[in-house]
């Protein structure tokens, strides 16, 4: 089986390696790139000589180019735009949540707890 290509965009890289142990024990045919901020994905997107990725998972708060301005740069872009994105956020402010609409974003975990107990749920 192909392996889906998922980009893992979040400045923390604890973050990064526990969700990414988390998917890779769930799913055996995922390959995650692991990206530390916006515009490190937004260049890795525009290369050509890159696959695109079946999902970006995308923290909401990054320093310099936070997560909707990352998801409103995808969604304008054509090449881009259908690119299903998960954006993540431990922030117990959820007002970011109305300022994504119009932006197509597939989904909202308010913290990655949400991602590491579907995890373990499905292993039960």
């Amino acid at each position: 089986m192909e392996k889906a290509i998922v980009f893992l965009v979040d400045d923390d890289e604890d973050d990064r390696m526990l969700i990414s142990q988390s998917l890779l024990g769930l799913i055996d045919y995922l390959e995650i790139r692991e990206v530390s901020n916006g515009f490190e994905l937004l260049n890795l997107i525009s290369s050509a000589e890159l696959e695109k990725p079946s999902l970006i998972l995308l923290d909401m708060n990054m320093p310099g180019l936070d997560g909707l301005a990352v998801l409103s740069s995808l969604k304008q872009d054509l090449d881009n735009r259908m690119i299903p994105v998960v954006m993540m956020s431990t922030s117990s402010d959820r007002s970011w949540l109305a300022k994504r609409t119009g932006l197509g974003l597939m989904l909202s975990l308010k913290s990655r707890l949400h991602l590491l107990n579907t995890n373990w749920q499905l292993r039960q």
